[in-house]
């Protein structure tokens, strides 16, 4: 053989065994898309895993109800071009009086939530921000320039509600 046609070949086998590293191959399990349940303008009063996908993030709220402890987990992952995962995680925590307190959670945005403990404490929990915490605690506001959404300030008890900035009616004006 020439010498010209063994380099050919060990190129020849050297592109082939490159190719045959690129391919990717999948286990059995398949993923099954569940619908979005981490939604923006609602309000969570059961304990369970809240998520939402936006392009390839993932978001989860993790509310669990154990006796007189209410706490939220939150976690982001994203995929990466090389198929793995990196993700953020951080948490908040209260304590409810009893486990019948009208507690919620109010999902402003898939990392914006707050949270009352269903009697006088209003918390807010951020993701990627460092100004998360409580905003009202023991009749006191703690965090005045925080901006308490109309809903979330509705559905607080009306002792609270004299704490904050009145809320204007969703009022329907007719077209003229």
């Amino acid at each position: 053989m020439s010498s010209l046609f063994r380099l050919l070949l060990c190129l020849s086998l050297v592109l082939l065994a490159s190719t045959a590293c690129r391919k990717t191959s999948t286990s059995g399990s398949s993923t099954v898309a569940t619908p979005d349940t981490l939604i923006p303008g609602t309000f969570i009063t059961t304990s369970g895993k809240f998520t939402r996908t936006e392009g390839k993030i993932t978001h989860t709220l993790d509310v669990t109800q154990s006796g007189t402890s209410l706490s939220l987990e939150y976690s982001s992952s994203e995929e990466l071009p090389s198929g793995g995962t990196t993700g953020d995680m951080m948490g908040g925590s209260t304590s409810v009086s009893s486990p019948t307190d009208p507690w919620f959670v109010y999902v402003e945005t898939p990392q914006r939530f707050w949270y009352f403990e269903g009697k006088s404490k209003l918390s807010i929990l951020r993701m990627f921000d460092d100004s998360s915490g409580r905003v009202i605690s023991a009749g006191k506001v703690e965090w005045p320039d925080a901006k308490v959404p109309p809903a979330v300030v509705l559905r607080l008890p009306d002792d609270m509600k004299k704490l904050l900035p009145p809320v204007e009616p969703n009022v329907k004006r007719p077209n003229l």
